[in-house]
C-alpha cells in the first residue's frame, strides 16, 4: 500500500510539475524549452516519432477564447485577402488602332491619379503614404507626357487633380480587361473587396460631353442592372478637382426608357470627370455609391468622346 502510495503521489506531483498551476503562458515560460512537457523526453508523452516538433510545441496549455460570444476578428481562421501577396494575372485590351489605343492609355494615366488619391486614405502606416506619394510622382510623369507629347495638350488640370475616395471602384473598372482564368487559384477576389456595382459610360450617341449638355447612360453589362428602389431620388454625382457637384436623376421607367444626364454648367473643361450613380448628395459613404463609377476624359476634350464611341 505504501510503494503505491508513493507512485500516485509521485505521478502527481509529476503532472503538477509538468502544467503550470494557473495557466500563465507567460513570455518568459516561452522563452524557456524546458518548460512543460518535453516530446520523447517526458514520461507524460505515450508516442514519440522520433522528430521533436518546433519549440514551442512543447506548451500544451489550450489557447482560451479572449472574448465571449459568436466568432469575431480575433479568431483567426485563415490568413486574410489582405495579407496574400497576389500573382500576375495577363490583360487584353481589344484595341487596334492607334488613336484609340492611345486614348485609353491617356485615360489610364489620368484616372490613375484619382485612385491614388483614394489608396492613400486607405493606407494606415507612414511608409505607405510615402509610397503612394512616390508612385503618384512617376504616373504624374507619365500623364504630363501623354498630354504634352502626344496630344500637345496643356498637362495642367487646374489647382488640383479629382480626388475619388473610393479606390477599389476605380480598379473594379479594369476587370473587363483581364483575360478570364488567368489569374493564379490563390489570388484573392479582384479587387478585395468588391462591391460588383453595375458599369456604366455616356451612350455612343453622345454629342458632346462639356459642361451644360445632356447625355444618355448606358448600362455596359446587361448582366448586371442596377436595381432602382421606389421612392427613392438618385443623384449622378460628378467628381471634379477636389469637391464634387450632386445632380438628380429620373430613373422611373428604367430600363425601358433611357437615363439623362445634364452635366453641371459649374465643371471646368479640365483633367476628368469621374461619375457614380448615388442614393445620397455627395456620396459620402461607399455603401451610397450604386453604380459606376464612369471615368469621363476632358483633357483633350475630344478624346472624351473617342473613348466612349470606342467603348
Amino acid at each position: 500500500m505504501k510503494t503505491l502510495f508513493t507512485i500516485t503521489l509521485n505521478i502527481l506531483n509529476g503532472l503538477a510539475a509538468a502544467a503550470p498551476a494557473n495557466f500563465e503562458g507567460t513570455a518568459k515560460q516561452l522563452a524557456d524549452p524546458n518548460f512543460g512537457p518535453v516530446p520523447g523526453q517526458d514520461p507524460l508523452w505515450s508516442s514519440y516519432s522520433g522528430v521533436d516538433p518546433t519549440f514551442p510545441g512543447n506548451i500544451k496549455d489550450p489557447i482560451l477564447l479572449t472574448e465571449h460570444g459568436e466568432p469575431a476578428v480575433d479568431d483567426v481562421n485563415k490568413i486574410s485577402p489582405n495579407s496574400i501577396k497576389p500573382g500576375a494575372c495577363q490583360y487584353h485590351i481589344p484595341v487596334y488602332e492607334p488613336f484609340t489605343f492611345l486614348a485609353i492609355a491617356t485615360l489610364f494615366e489620368m484616372s490613375s491619379m484619382a485612385l491614388l488619391t483614394g489608396l492613400v486614405q486607405q493606407a494606415q502606416l507612414p511608409e505607405s503614404h510615402a509610397a503612394m506619394v512616390a508612385i503618384a510622382e512617376v504616373e504624374t510623369r507619365h500623364e504630363t507626357w501623354a498630354l504634352v507629347d502626344l496630344w500637345k495638350e496643356n498637362p495642367f488640370g487646374g489647382p488640383s487633380d479629382t480626388i475619388f475616395p473610393y479606390a477599389n471602384e476605380i480598379l473594379e473598372g479594369t476587370n473587363p480587361y483581364v483575360i478570364p482564368g488567368s489569374c493564379p487559384k490563390e489570388n484573392p477576389e479582384y479587387p478585395y473587396p468588391r462591391q460588383d456595382l453595375p458599369p456604366f459610360s455616356p451612350a455612343k450617341t453622345t454629342k458632346s460631353l462639356m459642361p451644360g449638355n445632356t447625355f444618355a447612360i448606358n448600362f455596359t453589362d446587361p448582366t448586371n442592372l442596377p436595381l432602382f428602389e421606389e421612392g427613392t431620388q438618385y443623384y449622378m454625382t460628378f467628381f471634379h478637382g477636389p469637391a464634387n457637384i450632386s445632380v438628380p436623376i429620373d430613373v422611373h421607367g428604367f430600363p425601358d426608357a433611357p437615363i439623362e444626364v445634364l452635366i453641371p454648367a459649374q465643371l471646368e473643361v479640365k483633367g476628368i470627370y469621374l461619375t457614380v450613380i448615388t442614393d445620397t448628395m455627395g456620396a459620402p459613404s461607399i455603401d451610397t455609391v450604386k453604380a459606376g463609377p464612369s471615368i469621363i476624359l476632358q483633357q483633350p476634350a475630344s478624346l472624351g468622346l473617342a473613348v466612349v464611341h470606342y467603348e
